[in-house]
């Protein structure tokens, strides 16, 4: 079964995330697929993690609250008002819309260094969170 589209090219309607009707460019590769797949997984389950940190782990549990500053000799985690906390949360949105933009990219067959950039932005954010609040858990 053959399908014509409204510019004259001829497509079959058997066509896979591996085919773009809108380029002229070969198939991709199964490989790439497959990594952009595992990637999103990883980079989505830690960007949630890092964002149920920021956002929840310190509201009742805190040894300072926000009204009391936070004490220079106190760790970061047994203060409510570290910045610490809005970093996590902040790190872990910028990470997940640079996948999604990442994987629009390359649905949309951007160019191949604008779709990496934007890949190895949401890891490095992501690296970054856990450097901040340690190994998730």
């Amino acid at each position: 079964m053959w399908v014509t589209v409204s510019a004259g090219r001829v497509y079959s309607a058997r066509m896979s995330l591996l085919d773009s009707p809108f380029s002229d460019q070969p198939r991709r590769d199964p490989v790439d697929v497959i990594a952009l797949c595992i990637l999103g997984v990883v980079m989505v389950l830690n960007d949630f993690i890092y964002f149920s940190v920021g956002g929840w782990s310190c509201d009742e549990t805190c040894t300072y609250a926000s009204n009391h500053g936070n004490p220079t000799d106190v760790p970061w985690r047994e203060a409510a008002d570290s910045w610490q906390w809005d970093a996590l949360v902040g790190l872990s949105v910028a990470s997940f819309l640079a996948l999604m933009v990442g994987v629009i990219a390359f649905l949309g067959r951007w160019p191949r260094p604008l779709v990496g950039t934007l890949l190895v932005t949401s890891v490095v954010l992501g690296v970054c969170n856990w450097l901040i609040a340690g190994p998730p858990g």
